[in-house]
This record gives structure tokens, sequence and C-alpha cells, in this order.
């Protein structure tokens, strides 16, 4: 390869797959872990839902989300239902209200202790956790989870990102979850944009972690079966390039935090080692065989190579930063992977401050 060193050309060889496994491995393994039945399934019946939105500096998203979901829940869902925001800045609160919603205004926690705080006052519905920002299809969505409550204990949604250089990856998650046999996945591999459960199934999850990644262990620590409804979407608006590598720095330092918590329980259960073949290896083992890779060839002693590499590195973070609309979308994907692989590097400096000297109790945030 261009002359390089047969050392070099061993690593670089064995990077990639470490790395490809890492694609690969959730593929062959979707659909052979084993079917929990859901036992204990308390009756919906014609219980109220509560929308519960945590919201930080969400002012001009949070009116006319809570408009929708209202409009929504009087088509579709029991009498009572509500939207309830859990607001952490006094603008977003009177946002909220204004739009119909109920308020409640706490410190600024981070997002599990909003859910912890807006589950203790939601008891006696079917409590449905979503975004500020995030809209959910279709309108009867409502409806479709009823039917999902009667066979399961907490449900998610598929997502997605209108406009997004990511197209690809949600794509290959859709995949992933997409079962050949029923509509409703099993998995933990779930979004934080839609989930939703019976009050009274919930237990509070720690401040710290991967909220979404922490109900769904805490509900099948518990014999609870989680599921996703490829039904049901949640989609969200393309944030900018900035936004997106803190918001994906943010969630893979706190789903290390998660991982590292629960490997054990994990690494015990088939749906667990799913999810570490699915999410955990990919961050870890198989980051590091991409970066292994890319030093193999930059300092296998070939010029060209020392040239080249950082060259394609730089082209494919500025397409996937300022997503041209002529490049083909094959570029757009292998610019993305290839631009991801940079987030696990950039998130070992806060996993370590996490680790040893306390977690973030907040982090920069742009008003909506």
């Amino acid at each position: 390869m261009l002359g390089m060193p047969l050392t070099s050309l061993y690593f670089a060889v064995t990077g990639i797959a470490i790395f490809s496994l890492g694609i690969l491995l959730p593929i062959i393994f979707r659909n052979r872990t084993s079917h929990v039945e859901a036992k204990g399934l308390i009756p919906s019946g014609n219980r109220p839902f509560t929308v519960l939105i945590p919201a930080y500096l969400e002012v001009s998203s949070i009116g006319p989300t809570t408009r929708r979901l209202r409009e929504e829940l009087t088509s579709y869902a029991p009498a009572g239902s509500r939207v309830l925001v859990v607001a952490s800045d006094l603008e977003t609160a009177i946002a909220a209200q204004k739009a119909g919603a109920e308020v409640l205004q706490t410190p600024r926690e981070g997002k599990s202790s909003a859910i912890n705080r807006g589950v203790a006052v939601s008891e006696g519905s079917i409590v449905v956790v979503t975004d500020a920002n995030c809209q959910i299809q279709p309108p009867n969505w409502p409806e479709l989870l009823i039917q999902d409550l009667e066979h399961s204990h907490l449900v998610s949604a598929s997502k997605h990102e209108s406009g997004s250089p990511e197209t690809a990856y949600w794509k290959y998650e859709q995949f992933l979850n997409k079962h050949e046999h029923s509509r409703a996945t099993e998995t933990l591999a779930l979004v934080g944009e839609f989930l939703a459960f019976r009050s009274e199934d919930f237990s509070s999850i720690p401040a710290e972690g991967a909220d979404d990644t922490s109900i769904a262990i805490s509900f099948h620590s518990r014999g609870k079966r989680t599921v996703i409804d490829s039904r049901i979407s949640a989609s969200e608006p393309t944030p900018t390039f900035r936004d997106n590598i803190e918001r994906r720095i943010r969630i893979t330092s706190q789903l290390a935090d998660t991982l590292a918590h629960n490997f054990g329980y994990l690494l015990k259960t088939p749906l667990g080692r799913k999810f570490l073949l699915h999410k955990g290896y990919r961050t870890t083992i198989g980051t590091i065989g991409f970066w292994l890779m890319i030093g193999a060839l930059v300092f296998s002693g070939n010029f060209k190579m020392a040239v080249i590499v950082p060259t394609i590195l730089a082209v494919c973070v500025a397409i996937y930063a300022t997503r041209p609309k002529l490049i083909p979308n094959w570029v757009h994907a292998a610019s993305t992977a290839i631009s991801l692989q940079f987030v696990p590097l950039m998130s070992v400096p806060r996993v370590l401050r996490n680790m040893f000297i306390g977690r973030e109790t907040g982090w920069e945030k742009v008003a909506r």
C-alpha cells in the first residue's frame, strides 16, 4: 500500500477490522436475543396521558410543541391528559404556561432529575417523556402507544433528524431496531426523545449518566419489557455543527458513566450483551480500532500517507460541518462516519473529569 512497511500495514488492517466489527456485530446479533415475556402488566384502561417535557432555555420551541401535543392528546388520548413542563428557567416556564402546559419549575439539575421530579407528580397516568423541540409522528401516536402498553412496560420510538447529515446513521439505527416478526422490537437502545411507561412502573434514575439508557436498564433489571415501536417516530430539527458536537460529547460521556456502573449486569443478560455490542463496542473498541488504523497510516514513514490521510480527515469534517447539497449521499454518509470518530476521543477529558473531579452540573447551551 504505497510502499508502507509491513508492520504499519498490519496495524492498519487490524484497526479497520476492529472498527468494521463495531458495525457488523450488531447486525449479526440483532434478532438473536431471547424474548422476555411481559409479566406483571398493570392494565392501562382509560388512564390519562402526562406528556413530560424537561426544558431549559426553550422559549421559542416550547410553545409550538405544547400546543401541538395538546391537540393530539385532545384528539387521541383519554380525557384528562395533559402536558407537564419541568422548566429550569423562568422564561421557558412562562412560555409553556402561556401555551397551556402545566409547569413545574425547578433548579437546573439535569434531565434525569427533571424526569424524576415530573414522574413523581404524575401518579396514575401514562407518562410520555419527550423534548421541547421534538415532533412525534403520526398524530394518532397515543392510540398506537396504548396498543403497545398491552404487552410492554417501556416503549420508545424510532428517531430521525430532518435534513441531517446523519441520515445514514439513523437509518442504520432503525435497521437494527426493525424486527422481522413484530412491530415492536425488544431492546435497551431506546431514544430519549420518546419514552413512555405507566407511572407506577417507574423507579427514580441516577442524576448522572444517560437518562434514556438508565431508564431502560432500570426497567429491564426489574423484569419489565422494553421495546421500540417502529410505527412511532420522534424527529427534531438538525442542530448546528457546534451544538451537535457538544451534544454528542455530552451523550457519549454520560453513556460511558452508565455503562461503567452497569457493565456487570449488562454482561449477564442477552439484551444487555446486545446493547454492549451495539453502543458500547462502537464508542470504545471500535473507535480505538479506527484511530489505530489512522495512526498506522500517518506514522508509517510514508510521506504521501502522512499528507493524504490528515487531508481526508479534514475534508470529511468540513463536509460534515457544512453539509454541501451537491455532494452525493454516499460521500455525506462516509464523511459522517469518519467525523463521528472524533467524538469519543473528545469525550475522554470529560469522562476523566466526571470520574475523578465530579460530574458536570450543566453545560453550555444556546437558547432555542
